[in-house]
């Protein structure tokens, strides 16, 4: 047994690790992305008030409770896009790290191939 096999078995197991990290983000993002679909076909343009609120009050009173319900709609919709955006970012990192595992692998790889032809 080479003194690289343990390099080569621990960097693997980093390998696999960040792969496993790259899947369930992924499956998050995934997640996010379909609350974000449902947000956004929400009718809140059409939100109904009860008849008990807006009885007696003055249009402008309505209106703003109804643009202060559309804006937090739309910052619910905004903040899914950026936890998406911070999400992807994310798996970008980790799939460079996992191209850096593999050229690691197989940098020792090679060294141990060296070894055992030199030992030859």
């Amino acid at each position: 047994m080479s003194k690289y096999d343990t390099e080569i078995a621990s960097v693997q197991q980093s390998i696999t690790g960040q792969q496993e990290k790259i899947r369930r983000l992924e499956v998050l993002a995934m997640k996010i992305q379909r609350k974000d679909e449902h947000i956004g076909t929400l009718p809140t343009r059409q939100l109904d008030l009860s008849h008990d609120f807006w009885q007696d009050k003055s249009d402008s009173v309505i209106r703003q409770v109804i643009q202060r319900r559309l804006q937090f709609w739309n910052n619910q919709n905004s903040l899914a896009s950026e936890l998406i955006q911070e999400i992807r970012t994310e798996i970008n990192r980790a799939q460079n790290q996992v191209s850096d595992f593999q050229a690691d692998v197989r940098y020792y790889t090679n060294l141990k191939q060296l070894e055992e032809k030199a030992n030859v």
